[in-house]
């Protein structure tokens, strides 16, 4: 009976921290703190654009300025023993409702065969 009562109390703190957590106090007032994230309204898409091209675009459709970025690797020649792979990327500052587009290009590996891959994209905030 004794551990029922303690689990019982135990869930009602836990309830008691969520909502307090969600809430901030301004002016003695408590007000609903913006649960929204830059993952809700940053999207990104990639295209191939070229015979060797890649875009990748990010569209910040949030309310404020982020920072994002974007790596990728470029492997010549994948299917043999003289592959090279290099690491690339692009960092930008995005405004509220501004659209980036930046471009993977395999054209420094001629005629062998290429591919581009271990994409990877992030924004967060703007710390300005």
């Amino acid at each position: 009976m004794r551990s029922e009562n303690g689990a019982r109390w135990a869930g009602c703190a836990l309830a008691l921290m969520s909502l307090l957590s969600s809430t901030a106090i301004a002016d003695g007032k408590h007000v609903k703190k913006n649960k929204s994230s830059v993952a809700e309204c940053a999207s990104f898409d990639q295209k191939d654009s070229g015979d060797t091209t890649v875009d990748f675009t990010i569209t910040n459709a949030c309310s404020i300025n982020v920072e994002c970025s974007v790596t990728w690797s470029v492997t010549c020649a994948p299917d043999t023993k003289h592959r090279s792979r290099k690491q690339e990327g692009a960092s930008f500052n995005l405004a509220a409702t501004e659209v980036k587009t930046t471009q993977a290009d395999a054209s420094r590996c001629g005629d062998d065969g290429w591919a581009i891959d271990d994409v990877s994209w992030s924004c967060a905030p703007s710390k300005d």
